[in-house]
């Protein structure tokens, strides 16, 4: 049997103690896992929240307006988009410059998280002007920004149109500079053709009335363009300027004195835009609370108007006095929005129809409901203390009975015992029956009380509040009884003894009068 050489391996050999570290520190890693995973994953989603967040900006769109300087003016309708996890109130401010030609409708928004609002802007477009409308959340601000350019001057001619501008319905005058003969025409946008003829360097055109807008000048080798102006001097917008809700609004267009064939705007408080062609008058029906914007166009005239919609006026039914912690129901008959304030403090419900309130300190509460559908009504109502009579002696304690000629306070207190200040009338009743009425001065009065069996006193505006007291008959003197009784006795029994001889009373010598002498008084 030969022995077998062991064959030499191809792979290289490693050490049973170098696998074993190898394998500890594997098992090493992996043992992270269960609780210390978990968390490492949770700090990675929270550092990317975080960082999602930090760069989440609000965006408006579009950022930058620009229109060209005309008469008219121009809507525009922003979208703000608020790509955050959190709700963001955006204030919407205007610079200075940009105040007397735009209007802004809203100029607050609360944007949900993840969500866009929208809010609209009308431009007055007859001057020229750069600013910015300027949204501001969070110490942030993101600009809009709103250019008007000037008119372009129009280029350099040798043609001098008198009038400038020329007013339709009216003759004007093309003036060259030399005294020359030329031929032309001229075409305006109410699609009218003139013949032009220059002579000695002048020509005039005589415009019809519907003339009004944009026209071209071709004479000669030279065009020029040019502005007619309306045969009207101005545009009178006519209506309210405050209405309520569920009125109609009647609308007006003049020219001059002429009423006209207008088109008339309406922006809702809303930002919604209508537009309708107005032979004259019209009448609208302006369905949203708020203020609303009105323009009127014709023959590139414009004017303009503001309308003030109130909601409908609503009567409430309310007590006008009520007492402190009892409960004060407030009816309205349908969904609204109350709100009851009371100096500082202000309470505020959301109702089906009713409200109950408890007033928890005496005072005046002004109460304003809205209802759903636009009504608003405001009422008050004033909480007193419910009064409790109560009498004391002249030293403040209390008295059930006192005598005949004694003073007694009255007071008025409330539930903690403290006075309530009140300038009420009280009258009182002396062994039942009415006798008379006194005044409280502060919530205190003072009365002195007379020969009787009972007097009782009532607030005359609260006959629940009242108090009686009992008056004491005249007490005697036991002691000057006493004294009379011992010295009648006394008396008595002297004169007992000196009639038995028991004692003896000296005479006395009285003085003598007109010779007679008194000498025995008995």
């Amino acid at each position: 049997m030969s022995d077998k050489i062991p064959r030499k391996s191809s792979r290289p050999r490693y050490s049973t103690d170098k696998s074993n570290k190898i394998q500890t520190k594997v098992s090493t890693i992996f043992r992270i896992g269960g609780k210390d995973i978990r968390r490492i994953i949770f700090a990675v989603l929270l550092i990317s929240f975080i960082s999602t967040n930090a760069l989440a900006q609000i965006t408006v769109t579009p950022d930058t307006v620009t229109y060209n300087q005309q008469q008219g003016y121009e809507t525009k309708t922003f979208t703000i988009h608020n790509p955050t996890n959190a709700s963001v109130t955006v204030n919407i401010t205007l610079s200075p410059s940009l105040s007397p030609y735009v209007i802004v409708l809203t100029h607050q928004l609360t944007i949900s998280a993840n969500s866009s609002e929208q809010f609209t802007a009308v431009f007055i477009l007859n001057a020229s002007y750069n600013g910015n409308i300027t949204l501001t959340y969070e110490n942030n601000t993101i600009p809009i920004n709103v250019t008007v350019l000037p008119v372009t001057p129009p280029p350099e001619t040798n043609i001098t149109i008198i009038p400038s501008p020329p007013r339709a319905g009216k003759n004007m005058l093309i003036k060259m500079p030399e005294p020359i003969k030329k031929r032309g025409y001229i075409i305006t946008d109410a699609g009218n053709v003139y013949l032009v003829a220059v002579e000695d360097g002048l020509g005039l055109v005589t415009l019809a009335d519907n003339d009004y807008g944009t026209a071209t000048l071709v004479i000669g080798n030279e065009t020029i363009s040019f502005e007619i102006a309306s045969s009207f001097r101005q545009l009178i917008l006519e209506c309210d300027t405050t209405i309520t809700i569920g009125d109609r609004l009647p609308v007006t267009v003049y020219a001059d004195t002429t009423p006209v064939m207008a088109t008339v705007s309406l922006i809702s408080p809303d930002g919604n835009n209508e537009t309708r062609i107005v032979n004259g008058t019209a009448t609208f029906d302006l369905d949203k609370v708020g203020t609303w914007n009105i323009s009127a166009t014709f023959q590139n005239m414009h004017a303009y108007q503001t309308v003030k919609v109130k909601p409908k006026p609503l009567t409430l039914s309310i007590p006008s006095e009520v007492e402190v912690n009892e409960p004060v129901t407030i009816s309205i008959g349908r969904p609204a929005e109350v709100t009851i304030s009371k100096d500082e403090v202000t309470w505020s419900y959301s109702t089906g129809g009713t409200v109950t309130f408890t007033p928890p300190w005496r005072g005046t509460y002004a109460v304003t409901v809205t209802t759903d559908d636009g009504e608003e009504g405001t009422a008050s109502f004033t909480a007193k203390e419910k009064p409790t009579l109560v009498i004391t002696d002249e030293n403040g304690l209390p008295a059930n009975s006192v005598e005949a000629g004694s003073n007694v306070i009255i007071k008025t207190i409330n539930s903690a015992g403290l006075i309530i200040p009140s300038n009420s009338n009280i009258d009182v009743y002396k062994d039942g029956t009415y006798f008379t009425t006194i005044s409280l001065q502060g919530g205190t009065a003072v009365y002195t009380i007379k020969e009787a069996t009972s007097y009782r006193f009532t607030l005359s505006d609260n006959p629940d509040a009242t108090a009686q007291i009992l008056v004491k008959s005249q007490s005697i003197d036991l002691t000057y009884i006493l004294v009379v009784a011992l010295v009648g006795i006394a008396v008595i029994s002297v004169a007992i003894l000196y009639k038995k001889g028991l004692i003896h009373i000296p005479e006395l010598n009285l003085p003598t009068f007109g010779g007679n002498k008194y000498n025995d008084l008995f």
